[in-house]
């Protein structure tokens, strides 16, 4: 996908520097960028998240931000891709929060990029929504700009894709997409966790 026009449903929401939001599949993902999942935790449980132990996770919705520069597995739609996917190897952090059946990405938010911008985004992020960090360390434990976690806590029971993808509009330059997961049947059945 070259081309604006050949996105689906464009939500008119413009940037500055003449970027837009438009409503996407995973399918039409550019390679190269930063994510923001949408995650809803349903109810407050602990689980344990690898080399951070036991944390508790209170139920309301959670933002996680993360790049894909690569091509392939590490690029957008693979490194979302995997996201998505219940039964896999937990790797990262945000891999043991999404094993259970009580969590649940909502919506995923990408912005097209060559740069590691997720530091940035997630401060942008945190900021604008007046997010609170719960976890240290998750998301960010080889974080080289010391942010203290790539996982906000945002609260309420409401869906916060479309002011994060204004919040992504301010802070980057190019088109950035939502992905509305909240009615669709992507989403594998998720493994026991702990």
């Amino acid at each position: 996908m070259a081309d604006d026009d050949e996105m689906p449903q464009d939500l008119s929401a413009e940037s500055s520097g003449g970027g837009s939001v438009a409503l996407q599949s995973l399918a039409g993902l550019r390679d190269k960028g930063t994510y923001t999942l949408l995650i809803l935790v349903q109810d407050e449980r602990e689980i344990c998240v690898g080399s951070l132990q036991k944390r508790k996770f209170p139920r309301g919705f959670y933002a996680y931000t993360g790049s894909a520069l690569g091509k392939g597995a590490s690029g957008l739609p693979g490194r979302t891709g995997r996201h998505l996917k219940g039964v896999k190897k937990n790797r990262w952090h945000v891999d043991y929060l999404l094993s259970g059946a009580n969590s649940v990405v909502t919506a995923i938010v990408t912005a097209y990029s060559d740069r590691k911008m997720e530091c940035a985004v997630n401060r942008h992020l945190k900021d604008g929504l007046h997010a609170q960090l719960l976890i240290p360390r998750f998301g960010s434990s080889d974080c080289k700009e010391n942010c203290v976690s790539h996982l906000l806590y945002l609260g309420s029971d409401k869906n916060y894709a479309e002011r994060i993808a204004q919040l992504y509009l301010e802070k980057t330059d190019g088109v950035v997409q939502i992905i509305d997961l909240s009615k669709s049947s992507i989403l594998e059945p998720a493994s026991a966790l702990c």
